[in-house]
């Protein structure tokens, strides 16, 4: 998370929800085919980066309205 705070959803193993607090500088981890989500309980915008390994599940991402790609800098 680069910015802002909210909640963080990830299911266990049995598929219980479990929620935690998550702001600038926290760290999430999700396991593959894990229902998730991500809530913004801020006022101001929540910056999240996110990386997919291995690849493939964040296509569906870019479709979504307010999806920025950026190009490499450099």
């Amino acid at each position: 998370m680069i910015s802002g705070s909210g909640e963080q959803m990830v299911e266990d193993e049995s598929g219980k929800p479990i929620v935690k607090r998550v702001r600038a500088g926290s760290t999430v981890f999700v396991p593959e085919s894990r229902y998730h989500a991500t809530m913004n309980t801020a006022d101001e915008p929540m910056l999240v980066f996110v990386v997919y390994s291995p690849t493939g599940p964040e296509k569906l991402l870019r479709e979504l309205p307010g999806c920025q790609v950026e190009a490499p800098k450099g």
